[in-house]
């Protein structure tokens, strides 16, 4: 029996944690073609992330977030997949105040052949109108998902290295960026892993430990 109740803690947590999954962080670097303007696209980058989590049974969950708080929207949202490691979009989740349906117009990244390689989608999402603020974008502090049935015989690691080598590379159309409430378009640029609660909560335990040993010396 565990005698000091700190201890009961910290062998729960880690049995928590040690089943934790971990999400694939992805940012997007704009597309500076001849029409770009600076502003606009450093509020992209700022605010314009997705993640990429294992859902299992040969499903991932895409979810492309704004974490604000400038005024901005994503409108579409793309997919290049260079590797075949995705069949197709299975559902979306919309969060709060998000209405995306699968499809969108334009069918190609704005800009997208300004890249190298050119960008070209195989799927993509786009909001319901109206799009504008407060409409069916993804608005600050929103978020929406695409639930991915993956390829014949690729596993969510393969998914996840091609995102990394840019095999698979993601597009973002935004809108009513800043001030100007112009448009740019985003390419995703990189991964990293980033833990979930429960590997968060790993770290936590590792501190406390710590400091338990010192209080008892």
């Amino acid at each position: 029996m565990l005698r000091h109740p700190l201890i009961g803690i910290l062998c729960l947590g880690f049995l928590a944690a040690v089943t934790a999954e971990t999400a694939r962080a992805i940012s997007f670097t704009c597309v500076r073609n001849s029409g770009f303007t600076e502003s606009e696209c450093l509020i992209g980058e700022a605010q314009f992330s997705a993640e990429l989590s294992d859902l299992g049974g040969g499903q991932a969950l895409l979810t492309f977030s704004n974490s604000g708080p400038t005024a901005s929207i994503i409108a579409d949202v793309y997919i290049d997949d260079g590797v075949s490691a995705i069949s197709g979009i299975a559902s979306i989740q919309n969060g709060a105040g998000t209405s995306f349906s699968v499809g969108a117009a334009p069918p190609n990244l704005p800009g997208g052949n300004e890249v190298s390689p050119s960008f070209v989608a195989d799927f993509s999402a786009d909001a319901n109108p109206p799009t504008g603020t407060d409409g069916n974008g993804v608005d600050p502090g929103q978020s929406v998902g695409l639930v991915l049935n993956l390829g014949a015989g690729v596993s969510f690691a393969v998914l996840e290295d091609a995102i990394d080598t840019g095999s698979v590379r993601l597009g973002i159309h935004g809108q009513g960026l800043g001030s100007t409430g112009g448009s740019e378009s985003f390419v995703s640029g990189g991964g990293g892993t980033v833990p979930e609660p429960g590997a968060a909560l790993l770290f936590g335990l590792g501190a406390a430990t710590i400091a338990l040993r010192n209080r008892r010396r």
